[in-house]
């Protein structure tokens, strides 16, 4: 009896770490999606960069400057850096991750259409109203398809966003 008893304990630590690894391994295999800390890092970087916008507003100097020019890729750059990541990043939602990536398109326009501020100002002005209606649309759409939030000190922000891409439709 002793040795059926010590046999079936001993088998039981040599099947234990067998379990053990498969449920790790099962744990490992399960892909880490990137929808909600996408939605978390978008809202961080649109308040951000519209608290970065309104100390600009405030500073009064000349929008056909070159200063003027590179804090407008600064603002877009606080984007960028937080969510540019997100291109290859592996989402539950296809829908959202489109959109991400659509929405990073889109600032990288932007972007590109801030360089011709300088150079050809006519250019660079229907350029960035073609991107600024766009990027309405797109956060208008995060809103309501994916439940993007702000807090209450940048609701009047997203507001204006919502209602430029409810115009332009």
């Amino acid at each position: 009896m002793k040795k059926r008893v010590l046999t079936m304990l001993f088998a039981a630590f040599l099947i234990l770490p067998i379990f053990g690894c498969s449920n790790d391994q099962m744990e490992s295999d399960t892909p880490e999606y990137a929808d909600s800390a996408f939605m978390s890092d978008l809202s961080e970087s649109l308040m951000a960069r519209w608290d970065e916008a309104a100390k600009l507003d405030q500073s009064g100097y000349d929008p056909y400057s070159k200063e003027y020019q590179e804090d407008l890729i600064a603002l877009i750059d606080i984007e960028l850096n937080n969510i540019s990541e997100y291109r290859s990043a592996t989402f539950e939602d296809r829908n959202l991750q489109e959109a991400a990536i659509s929405y990073i398109n889109i600032l990288e326009d932007t972007k590109e259409t801030a360089n011709l501020l300088t150079i050809d100002y006519e250019d660079y002005s229907l350029k960035w109203t073609e991107s600024y209606n766009e990027r309405s649309k797109a956060i208008a759409e995060f809103v309501s398809d994916f439940g993007l939030t702000v807090d209450e000190a940048h609701q009047s922000e997203l507001n204006d966003f919502i209602g430029t891409a409810q115009q332009i439709e």
